[in-house]
């Protein structure tokens, strides 16, 4: 049998604001927008102990605490902390981890843990050293399979440690309401509620499958042997790799002023390629997607003949492609986005004549370092290509977050156009 930790940390995006800034910890804080229609994304502990919590809006919150402290998203500071947390796993205790989100994986520790002792007083030595080294509080389920484990880390909040059993099934995982069990949101839980299942137990015991079917789908008979202690237990390494990158921004009122549409899919498209670049990726399909004011959500998106970060590329194809769906009706919502995401290093092209024209002699230097290179056996000495293209390789497996989506608002959008 397997051991699974599902580690997931507290309130992070507020978490992360505090480590920046310790002045805050003891405050109330959230993590919201300064767009009209801001929600809180995140609040902190402190906050959500005077009542305030996502996903209520902005002000709202204040009208509960006046001095309520309000930072800005900054997804940059995000994505730093989780890279550091992978890495932290990875180099102190296994490479078999699970991204699941920016802010938690899954880890198998069936061949570790018996180094600690136990499987608890490992995820302790996590917990604790998560906290010490990044300044993030951390909650951490131990089960035989990934449906449990995620479970159990939700049971406990914040710095928590649960292990669950099959023994404790029954009676600490089948009395919980039927909405605990990962992937049954708030619409289904309802239609699973006007038939009578209102807990764990209860889908674990319901017989009648096609009418769950109506309800659950395909996944129907995956959720009832979840509900009886079942599940996968085998990490998905694949899902450590990008697959996109994304950016959407709210506007502040319902817009139908084209050059406006325009302008926010540039600055949507400059983010994406400068992030693009920064992680050394490019993509080959670009997609455009918008909300209208009946929140209804339209998507286009087309593969080009390159693989590419190059501002112009993007934002050319994605103003096509709004052109092509927009019918002039007010939105609400713009986003733009690159698909099909690899490494620039793993582009593999056919040479051309015509390439041949572009490509330059060695230097001087590149012929130095590949001599003492020779004369030493090894890589002493690399090029700043060579050494980034050597940080990828290294990196490929265990830094990646599987979705890179980001909601902009207005007063971001503004504000980077200027870096």
């Amino acid at each position: 049998m397997k051991v699974i930790f599902h580690i997931d940390m507290n309130s992070f995006f507020a978490s992360c604001h505090q480590v920046s800034d310790p002045t805050s910890h003891e405050i109330p804080l959230v993590v919201s927008s300064s767009s009209r229609r801001a929600i809180v994304t995140t609040a902190n502990y402190a906050a959500r102990k005077l009542g305030i919590n996502s996903p209520m809006p902005l002000y709202k919150a204040k009208k509960i605490y006046p001095k309520l402290t309000v930072v800005n998203h900054d997804f940059g500071l995000y994505i730093e902390f989780a890279q550091k947390l992978f890495d932290l796993i990875c180099s102190c205790y296994t490479d078999k981890i699970e991204v699941a989100s920016i802010d938690e994986c899954y880890i198998d520790v069936t061949d570790i843990y018996v180094r600690y002792g136990s499987a608890y007083q490992l995820a302790l030595d996590m917990q604790q050293k998560v906290l010490r080294q990044l300044g993030l509080p951390n909650s951490i389920g131990i089960s035989y399979n990934k449906s449990l484990a995620k479970i159990a880390s939700d049971l406990k909040k914040p710095m928590g440690i649960t292990l669950i059993r099959p023994e404790d099934v029954p009676n600490l995982i089948q009395p919980l309401p039927v909405n605990k069990l990962f992937g049954i949101g708030k619409q289904s839980t309802e239609r699973l509620n006007a038939v009578g299942i209102n807990t764990i137990k209860d889908l674990a015991e319901f017989c009648d499958i096609p009418l769950l079917e109506t309800i659950l789908g395909k996944s129907a008979l995956n959720f009832v042997a979840r509900a009886k202690g079942g599940g996968n237990d085998e990490l998905l390494f694949e899902h450590n790799q990008l697959k996109q990158i994304g950016n959407e921004t709210t506007f502040e009122y319902d817009s139908i002023d084209f050059k406006d549409i325009k302008n926010k899919i540039y600055l949507l498209s400059k983010h994406i390629s400068q992030r693009a670049q920064k992680r050394i990726i490019v993509g080959n399909v670009v997609y455009v997607t918008f909300k209208n004011i009946n929140r209804k959500r339209f998507t286009k998106q087309q593969t080009i003949k390159k693989y590419t970060n190059i501002l112009d590329d993007i934002y050319s194809t994605a103003i096509t492609l709004f052109e092509q769906v927009w019918t002039g009706e007010p939105i609400r919502l713009i986003g733009v986005g690159i698909r099909g995401i690899i490494s620039k290093y793993d582009i593999k092209e056919q040479i051309s004549f015509d390439s041949l024209s572009n490509f330059k002699p060695e230097s001087t230097t590149e012929k130095l370092i590949k001599e003492i290179n020779k004369t030493y056996r090894k890589d002493i000495l690399l090029t700043g290509q060579k050494l980034e293209e050597l940080k990828y390789i290294l990196q490929k497996q265990t830094k990646y977050i599987q979705s890179d989506q980001r909601i902009l608002d207005e007063t971001k959008l503004r504000s980077t156009d200027n870096e």
